[in-house]
């Protein structure tokens, strides 16, 4: 009997298969390919610093049963609690990324104080602290390769309330809708930085570029070459310390073994997408000349002739088999390995 060896799996023949042949090229990978754009925002920048007041939110709120003291050996009461205070600037605007996307971040102190009301007017606790306050920026490349962004609704606490005395106050509810409608201008001022980007020009260098072949290596000769389909925006990423904006290409490449390949005809570059390309990868498939002749020699080492094989089944005893011959064959895309036994 032959057995056959291979994909994890065992199967039993009466003569080996047919023979495939070698195939030198490999087939089209599907992929992204990811052309940066460096990107310029100090003039954003520059005008949150000019719109941000240093004082940024007054404190102004009276948590229910926020005060409590043992006024008699028995039992708890509690009262009302005012609290008051301010949120400050503390620090530059700054830019950071989170998970491609550009936020922009804005840090902030707080001085707060806590004073019980009616009976418990003597309870008082203050307290300060830093935090900061996350505009996210969603982006996209739209009709004319003009990038568009705007400021997300919901901002990113690094801090969520302030605990004092009994009660707390959620940071949000004193403060979100006062810095959303101190940052609404500048998404104005965003858009047109962003317009600046010159998107479009270099997005065509990359479309045509990628029809022509690209030399891998010289000796032997491997050659890379694109056949791109879809256009639309990559998300932000940080190059050598430099903010850019990835244009992702969705595209087909194809490696080639030998002689340089005819380039493609140069379709049009098509509008972006709106959707987001899902493939964040770049994966590139290349051809690899390894000698059947050579790894015969390890087959031949690993199952040498007249070798005694003790193999079990699931169930049952274990059979003694002897090698008699070792074979490696291509077998369609798949490489096989017969083994000639006497059992």
């Amino acid at each position: 009997p032959l057995l056959l060896s291979g994909c994890k799996q065992e199967t039993v023949f009466t003569r080996v298969p047919a023979h495939g042949t070698v195939q030198r090229d490999a087939k089209p990978t599907a992929t992204t390919v990811f052309l940066s754009v460096p990107v310029t925002l100090d003039r954003f920048l520059a005008e949150a610093e000019r719109l941000i007041p240093q004082q940024v939110s007054v404190v102004k709120e009276v948590v229910e049963d926020g005060a409590c003291d043992r006024r008699k050996a028995s039992w708890v009461e509690c009262a009302n609690a005012r609290f008051e205070g301010e949120l400050l600037r503390d620090g530059p605007v700054g830019l950071k990324l989170a998970d491609g996307r550009l936020q922009m971040e804005l840090p902030l102190k707080y001085d707060i104080t806590a004073r019980g009301v009616g009976w418990a007017s003597y309870l008082k606790e203050s307290k300060t602290g830093s935090f900061t306050v996350g505009l996210p920026i969603e982006t996209a490349i739209a009709s004319g390769f003009n990038l568009e962004a705007r400021i997300a609704g919901d901002l990113i606490w690094s801090e969520k309330t302030i605990p004092l005395l009994k009660g707390k106050i959620a940071l949000k509810q004193v403060a979100d809708a006062k810095i959303k409608a101190i940052v609404k201008p500048l998404a104005d001022v965003l858009r047109q930085s962003l317009a600046e980007q010159p998107i479009r020009e270099a997005a065509d260098r990359a479309w045509r570029g990628l029809h022509t072949p690209i030399e891998l290596t010289r000796k032997p000769g491997l050659w890379l070459r694109g056949a791109p389909e879809k256009i639309a925006s990559g998300g932000f990423a940080v190059e050598r310390g430099e903010i850019v904006h990835r244009v992702a290409i969705s595209t087909r490449l194809t490696a080639f073994h030998g002689e340089r390949p005819a380039p493609l005809l140069s379709k049009p570059m098509p509008e972006p997408t709106k959707a987001p390309i899902t493939n964040s990868k770049t994966e590139i498939r290349l051809p690899v000349d390894i000698s059947l002749a050579d790894v015969q020699k390890s087959l031949d080492a690993a199952f040498p002739k007249d070798e005694k094989i003790e193999t079990r089944a699931d169930q049952g005893d274990p059979t003694v088999v002897q090698v008699k011959s070792a074979q490696l064959f291509p077998v369609k895309e798949k490489v096989g390995i017969a083994l000639q036994i006497d059992v």
